[in-house]
């Protein structure tokens, strides 16, 4: 009699251990799953942190371009009164406007 408790014992054991691993295997999926889903955005981020990376440096090169251009801007107008005012100074020395 014994035995047979034990076997009984051991056997609904067994049974409360299977239904167990079938209820874990549906949560070992979806776990899985989540873990992909991490992983691809993760790769996404990865990806839009180095476009914004990339499209500050733009920005910056961009900055730097404008700044260049301006002060080329202003060269001429120095260029340009300079002469100017020599031929208006050399003008009026010899008697014109």
């Amino acid at each position: 009699m014994r035995a047979t408790l034990i076997d009984i014992v051991g056997a609904c054991a067994i049974r409360r251990t299977a239904s167990r691993m079938r209820r874990a295997r549906p949560h070992r999926q979806r776990t899985g799953e989540q873990a992909a889903s991490l992983q691809e955005t993760a790769a996404t981020i990865e990806e839009f942190t180095s476009t914004v990376r990339l499209n500050a440096e733009y920005a910056q090169q961009a900055s730097m371009l404008a700044a260049r251009m301006s002060a080329i801007a202003h060269v001429p107008d120095c260029a340009i009164s300079g002469p100017a005012r020599s031929i208006r100074e050399t003008g009026s020395r010899n008697g014109k406007h």
